[in-house]
């Protein structure tokens, strides 16, 4: 978390990861300060195949940890 003052008002900025059964456009900004420049959405893992179901790109991913 961060302290930012935004117009005048003390407010928190915060950077999270999260999963979400939506495909979201790259660059995509979502909530109250966009127009301010808060609320960009990024992908966390790029290359990753969407249409593959959460728990299979779980498995994928910690077979690939375990071989290197």
């Amino acid at each position: 978390m961060k302290k930012v003052r935004l117009h005048g008002n003390s407010m928190i900025a915060f950077n999270i990861t999260y999963d979400a059964n939506v495909l979201l456009p790259s660059g995509i900004a979502l909530g109250r300060g966009v127009s301010t420049g808060f609320g960009w959405q990024a992908p966390a893992r790029v290359g990753v195949r969407q249409d593959k179901p959460r728990e299979e790109r779980r498995r994928e991913e910690a077979s690939a940890a375990e071989n290197g």
